[in-house]
């Protein structure tokens, strides 16, 4: 983490911030020895003194369930302790030693929000809550799935994209849909990546295992994406575990494939590429347009061979065969930047640095957003 820098800012950012931490610890019923510093600091915060350091900052936020960021600029945003639960079998599968990658996660995602209003750009569609979410769909069979489908139009629809492939979906992710999307290595057995959510902050946790088999990264973002902007949190966080070999899923994880294989897979774009679905019945057929979809719009060949067969594409009988069949190669590479493993979110990182070239981050606040040791030089300083 960064060094405790002195934060420098000028008599009247002094009198605002402070004035905020005192209303907002009146507001919640504390006294000036339950922020978790001296008394007598506070005391100063609170009346506009000079000398405070980002890290009395930070822990005063913490006690006070803020964000550290907004409050720089003087204002309250609340930052609410998450809660955790998953939806995998009806079983607790779920490792606890997940819980700390969890909520660095939700910090970073937290900076992420903090930092675009900063530099200025739009938060993005889901801290705007542009996209409402909802229960899953179980009154008929296969209900999840065809709202799946529903739901990859309404995001695509907002992204004004109704039949184009996307391009970077990580960058998609976070850029437009406004989340924070980093790699750890989980402890849960068989997961490959979890939604996470409070409030208006999100973030997407993949497996390191993402690394090297594209497309499967752009399958597993779409899917999550479906988790973060559509399952319901009751206000804490909600946590999916993904277990790709179990197709009996509950009715959200249903949706959330279909989702998925809608929003890279689009109908629309579909038709365009292959004319109205005709239940083509040849085995090479069938196989050519499989590869024909999977290349166009980048999915797995999984995703794609289901996806035409549901959509009639393809006559469904011949879904087991094609399953089984060896992928022939692709003719396009589809690249998801990613971050590497540990490291912080692509997009948070370049948010940070332009944060900190606007003058608006000391040395001290970079690192500790960044979680980089105060003796490392900065990313872009390397």
């Amino acid at each position: 983490m960064g060094s405790p820098t002195i934060a420098v800012y000028n008599e009247e950012v002094l009198t605002v911030i402070g004035t905020a931490i005192a209303a907002e610890r009146t507001r919640q019923g504390l006294r000036t020895s339950d922020l978790g510093i001296d008394p007598h600091v506070v005391e100063d915060i609170e009346a506009g003194r000079p000398g405070i350091t980002t890290t009395q900052l930070e822990t005063v936020a913490t006690a006070l369930q803020i964000d550290p960021l907004a409050l720089r600029e003087g204002k309250i945003a609340p930052r609410p302790r998450p809660s955790v639960f998953l939806l995998h079998r009806g079983a607790q599968d779920f490792d606890a030693a997940e819980l700390p990658v969890l909520d660095a996660a939700i910090e970073h995602a937290r900076a992420r929000n903090a930092l675009t209003r900063l530099v200025g750009d739009d938060v993005g569609i889901f801290p705007r809550k542009l996209l409402v979410p909802r229960g899953s769909a179980g009154d008929v069979t296969n209900a999840p799935a065809h709202q799946g489908y529903q739901l990859a139009r309404e995001l695509r629809r907002t992204l004004g994209n109704e039949a184009k492939a996307l391009a970077d979906l990580r960058e998609l992710a976070e850029a437009s849909i406004g989340l924070a999307l980093v790699v750890r290595r989980l402890a849960t057995i068989g997961s490959s990546a979890f939604a996470v959510k409070a409030g208006d902050a999100a973030a997407i946790v993949l497996a390191p295992s993402a690394h090297g088999r594209e497309p499967h990264a752009r399958v597993w973002i779409a899917h999550e994406l479906c988790h973060v902007l559509f399952d319901p949190d009751d206000g804490g966080v909600n946590v999916v575990v993904d277990f790709e070999v179990d197709r009996r899923a509950h009715q959200s994880e249903q949706r959330a494939r279909a989702f998925a294989a809608e929003l890279l897979l689009p109908e629309a774009g579909l038709r365009q590429l292959m004319g109205a679905p005709n239940e083509v019945s040849g085995e090479t057929s069938s196989k050519n347009l499989v590869a024909m979809a999977r290349d166009a719009f980048g999915s797995t060949w999984q995703v794609a061979a289901n996806h035409l067969c549901n959509l009639r594409f393809i006559r469904p009988d011949l879904r087991p065969w094609l399953e089984l069949q060896q992928p022939t190669p692709g003719t396009r590479a589809w690249i998801t930047s990613l971050p590497r493993e540990g490291g912080p979110s692509l997009h948070v990182e370049a948010l940070v640095q332009r944060a900190y070239d606007a003058g608006h981050l000391t040395d001290g606040e970079a690192r500790a957003i960044l979680d980089i040791d105060r003796l490392s030089p900065l990313p872009w300083d390397r």
